[in-house]
C-alpha cells in the first residue's frame, strides 16, 4: 500500500509499505479521508519529536476491510472512524476513566502507523460506526470536533455564558461551534478575515474580532459587558495569545488552554492570582466521540464549507507546505484516498 512516511523535519515520502495485519482485537480500515491537524504540522517541521520512520495522521475515516477473530459488533464493509490514543488500561488514569492521560499511551500517527495511508489498523475498542447518512467528509471531522467538545465540557460552561475563542483555525472554530451549541454567546478572535467571516456565516460566533486591526483585549471586554468573558479558550499555542486569554477573562473566570506549544511559555501569574482565575489545560479528548457524532448527525454543528482544501495522498508534502504557508482561504485540509 502507499503511505506518507515521515523521516525527519520537512522529510516526508510517499512509499510502498506492507498492508497491516490485524491482531485478534484489531480492525483494518481502508482509509477514504485523512485530516491534516496542527500537530501534523508540528511533527513535519520538527517541533514535535516522534519515532521515525513513521506513517503520520490521526484523523481518518474509511471502510472496514478486515476484523480480528476476537472482534464483535464490527463488520467488514461498515464505514467507521476512530480515536487515536491507545491507553494501557492498567495505570491510575485509565482506571479512573481518563485514558487520554494514560502514562503508557501510544498514539496512532506518532508511535504507531497512522491514517495518511491506504490502510490503517486500529484496536476495535477505538472504532466508531458512522451513521448511514454520514459522508466520509463528516467522518473525518469527528476527531477534531471531539477535541473541541472535550475542551468545552472541561470548561464547566453554563447556558448563557459569554466566551471568547482566540484562534479560529479548525479546532478554534469547532470550540466556538460546540460552545454555541451548549448555549453560550461566542466571540471569535483571529487575524484571518476569511476564518472570521466563516465563523459568522456558520453561526459559530456571535461576534468576531480581527487581532490585526483591533485591540483584542479592549474589544472583547467591551463585547462582554465591560468586565471580560466568563471563559476564554486559547487555541493558537503562542505565549502572547495565552497572555491575552488571561487579560480578557473576568475575575473568577476560567481560562482553557487548548493550543499546542512547541516550547515553554510565560504567563503573568499575578494576574491569575489577582483575578482568581481558574486555568485549565486540556489534552486531546476522552469519552466524547459518541456525543460528537450526535452533534454532527443532528445538525447542531454545520460543517458546510469547513473543508476548504483537498489533496491526493501523493501530494501530502505539498498539502503540508501549503498549510504551513496558509495558502488560500484555508480552514481544514483533507487528504482524499478514494
Amino acid at each position: 500500500m502507499k503511505a506518507a512516511v515521515f523521516y525527519g523535519p520537512k522529510d516526508i515520502r510517499i512509499e510502498e509499505v506492507p498492508i497491516p495485519e490485524c491482531g485478534s482485537d484489531e480492525v483494518l480500515i481502508k482509509v477514504k479521508r485523512a485530516g491534516m491537524c496542527g500537530s501534523d504540522l508540528h511533527i513535519y517541521t520538527g517541533g514535535f519529536k516522534i519515532p521515525t520512520p513513521q506513517v503520520i495522521g490521526h484523523e481518518f475515516a474509511g471502510e472496514v476491510t478486515a476484523v480480528g477473530n476476537g472482534v464483535r459488533g464490527i463488520e467488514i464493509g461498515e464505514r467507521v472512524t476512530a480515536e487515536h490514543v491507545i491507553p494501557c488500561g492498567k495505570c491510575r488514569y485509565c482506571k479512573a476513566g481518563e485514558p487520554n492521560l494514560c502514562v503508557n499511551m501510544r498514539i496512532i500517527g506518532a508511535h504507531l502507523p497512522g491514517g495518511m495511508a491506504e490502510y490503517v489498523k486500529v484496536p476495535a475498542e477505538l472504532v466508531y460506526k458512522l451513521p448511514e447518512k454520514f459522508t466520509y467528509d463528516e467522518g473525518v471531522l469527528v476527531e477534531p470536533l471531539s477535541i473541541a467538545v472535550y475542551a468545552v465540557r472541561n470548561s464547566g460552561l453554563k447556558v448563557g455564558d459569554t466566551i471568547a475563542v482566540i484562534g479560529q483555525g479548525p479546532i478554534g472554530l469547532f470550540i466556538a461551534a460546540a460552545a454555541k451549541a451548549s448555549g453560550a454567546t461566542v466571540i471569535g478572535v483571529d487575524r484571518d478575515d476569511a476564518r472570521l467571516e466563516y465563523a459568522r456565516r456558520a453561526a459559530f460566533a456571535d461576534h468576531t474580532v480581527n487581532s490585526t486591526n483591533e485591540d483584542v483585549v479592549s474589544r472583547v471586554v467591551e463585547l462582554s459587558g465591560g468586565i471580560g468573558v466568563d471563559a476564554s479558550f486559547e487555541a493558537v499555542g503562542r505565549e502572547e495569545t495565552a497572555e491575552q486569554s488571561l487579560e480578557i477573562t473576568r475575575k473568577t473566570g476560567t481560562v482553557i488552554l487548548v493550543g499546542l506549544y512547541e516550547g515553554q511559555a510565560k504567563l503573568d501569574i499575578m494576574q491569575i492570582l489577582r483575578k482568581e482565575l481558574k486555568v485549565i489545560g486540556t489534552w486531546t479528548e476522552s469519552l466524547v466521540f459518541d456525543k460528537t457524532i450526535a452533534l454532527l448527525a443532528d445538525g447542531r454543528v454545520d460543517y458546510t464549507g469547513f473543508i476548504t482544501h483537498r489533496y491526493p495522498l501523493s501530494d501530502v508534502k505539498q498539502a503540508l507546505e501549503d498549510s504551513l504557508a496558509h495558502r488560500g482561504s484555508r480552514i481544514k485540509t483533507v487528504i482524499e484516498i478514494d
